[in-house]
């Protein structure tokens, strides 16, 4: 029973992590105009809404597109670890989801070339490499901090 268990857990990180790109996948394929998006939000609210969401939008759009990115690929980043974690040790586990999610966000931004209306970039690429790279180091700290402490109650006993 407890093999099941164990080959069920590597089937579901793996799993998560593959749907997770199956999401970033989607979501380049679609372009959503800024008509639609303030439709969607502010259909129900009076027309000066709109016009204050113009305002807004027009001065904040950067740091909610671009901090998606980076949202996006960070997760990617811990999936990925997370799911190889079954198969192999931590470092390596963490030089292996870093190299593929940089490589998952380049192809990603290279399909959106061929996705009308949208546009592959290499700033793309570069602001989701820091999404990625944050994830990492969040990664090696809870690891290093977690390390330590076991470390600690070993040599306590």
């Amino acid at each position: 029973m407890p093999c099941k268990d164990k080959k069920y857990k590597r089937f579901r990180y793996s799993l998560i992590a593959v749907a997770w790109m199956l999401v970033i996948f989607l979501t380049s394929c679609t372009r959503v105009t800024r008509g639609a998006f303030v439709g969607t939000i502010v259909r129900s609210h009076v027309a000066h809404s709109e016009r204050w969401f113009d305002a807004f939008w027009e001065r904040y759009w950067f740091i909610f597109v671009k901090g998606y990115h980076v949202m996006e690929f960070a997760v990617l980043m811990v999936l990925c670890h997370r799911a190889l974690r079954e198969y192999i040790d931590h470092r390596k586990a963490v030089c292996l989801s870093l190299l593929f999610s940089i490589a998952y966000a380049a192809s990603d931004e290279w399909h959106q070339t061929f996705t009308p209306y949208r546009g592959g970039r290499a700033t793309d690429v570069i602001i989701d490499t820091a999404g990625i790279l944050f994830a990492a180091s969040v990664i090696a700290f809870i690891a290093k901090r977690t390390k330590s402490r076991i470390e600690n109650i070993t040599v306590c006993r």
